[in-house]
């Protein structure tokens, strides 16, 4: 492969560092925005009446397919490229790009379901009032921590270098010429 001449680097965590500095992350934002909901709308976001944990793990394979989908649409195989599974080690899903991607396009990859699962289910939860969907998209937040973490580490990496994702940890490995750090 053509990349593999490059300068490489790797930005991977291992999947139990991730959810742990996810957790740490993300935890301050989701209170402040739980009792944002509850001054706004005086009623507490988390309501037993729904089945979260059946709604979590739909919504967790959901999550895994938009990376999917996303890294489907910018790799040049295609549906080739990508691949699902379990980190039977740390109970973590994942979706797996087996080529490289820009990091523009990684960067895509990593915040598609944190914009669609966490970000516009929250702002619609807020705006109507329903604790449902408001805690759904908390969840879904919570959940993006790792590609979080991960976008993080790359801010200030050329957005035409190439990521080529980690198959077994989260992140990915920075593939580059020597003098490629300029143009985020």
């Amino acid at each position: 492969m053509e990349y593999e001449s490059l300068r490489k680097r790797d930005i991977s965590i291992n999947f139990w560092a991730a959810n742990f500095y996810a957790i740490i992350s993300v935890l301050p934002i989701l209170i402040i925005l739980y009792f944002l909901y509850l001054s706004i709308w005086e009623k507490p976001v988390i309501s037993f009446k729904y089945p979260y944990w059946l709604i979590y793990l739909i919504g967790v394979v959901i999550h895994e397919l938009i990376h999917g989908f996303f890294a489907m649409k910018f790799s040049k195989q295609g549906m080739k490229s990508v691949k699902f599974g379990i980190s039977w080690k740390s109970l973590t899903p994942y979706c797996h790009c087996k080529e490289p991607l820009t990091v523009r396009d990684y960067r895509i990859v990593l915040l598609a379901p944190l914009v669609i699962l966490g970000i516009v289910p929250t702002i619609i939860g807020l705006i109507i009032g329903h604790n449902g969907i408001y805690g759904f998209g908390l969840l879904f937040i919570l959940a993006a921590g790792g590609d979080l973490i991960i976008f993080w580490k790359l801010r200030n990496e050329n957005k035409n270098t190439l990521a080529l994702d980690s198959p077994d940890k989260c992140g990915c490995v920075i593939y580059e010429p020597e003098e490629s750090r300029d143009d985020n």
